[in-house]
């Protein structure tokens, strides 16, 4: 059995979404993950109109991967919308029993984690679970923490975020490609709170390893 990471998540109040933007918002959240693939090796499939699930190579990136996609999507918000677009997330790490062409008909421990956290995640956006209980509760609150930041990120914030945390990104390239100063920049990420976001990140990526190993 091989040991992956299961992205499942839907779009946050997508009936509430105008039906003319709703193509629009459907083509952004692949055009998001179409970058993600860039960073970090996964398949991907959009289901049901408004769900979306994600099998991550290496578990360890799953976080991140999940932490991208909704800085992805609430940065394309439209600038004459008044409710910013969001996802809810359910990470899920555990072993692939059944691996089909069609993602969502697949099986096994990381889909069943993945499926029954967004299916229990009630007013939070963001959620993970592990077949080890005893870091789960670390997770459960990590995950709250960074839900919390990315809920109130505005669109600016989660456009430099989404940058910032792509590989090899410096203040000045995200600047030059936002049409923003160095100086600015800087003011988007602490606000964002860019540094407690990657200490998350880092510790996730450090138990799940140690988990492997």
């Amino acid at each position: 059995m091989v040991i992956k990471g299961v992205l499942t998540g839907d779009i946050v109040r997508s009936t509430s979404v105008p039906t003319m933007q709703r193509k629009n918002l459907l083509a952004s959240v692949s055009d998001v993950m179409n970058e993600i693939k860039n960073i970090i090796p996964l398949k991907y499939e959009i289901y049901r109109g408004d769900s979306i699930q994600a099998v991550i190579d290496n578990p360890a990136d799953s976080l991140l991967a999940a932490i991208l996609l909704r800085a992805g999507v609430r940065s394309k918000t439209p600038k004459d919308t008044n409710e910013i677009w969001d996802m809810r997330v359910s990470v899920g790490i555990g072993e692939i029993e059944f691996w089909s062409d069609n993602i969502p008909t697949s099986d096994g421990e990381a889909f069943r984690l993945s499926g029954r956290g967004l299916d229990s995640i009630g007013k939070s956006s963001l959620c993970i679970n592990t077949p080890w209980k005893n870091i789960n509760g670390e997770f459960y609150v990590n995950s709250q923490f960074i839900d919390d930041v990315i809920c109130n990120w505005s669109s600016t914030q989660a456009r430099v975020m989404f940058l910032a945390l792509q590989k090899h990104r410096t203040k000045k390239e995200i600047g030059a490609e936002l049409g923003q100063t160095h100086q600015n920049v800087s003011k988007l990420l602490i606000a964002a709170k860019e540094k407690l976001i990657r200490i998350s990140i880092d510790r996730f990526t450090i138990v799940i390893n140690s988990k492997e190993l």
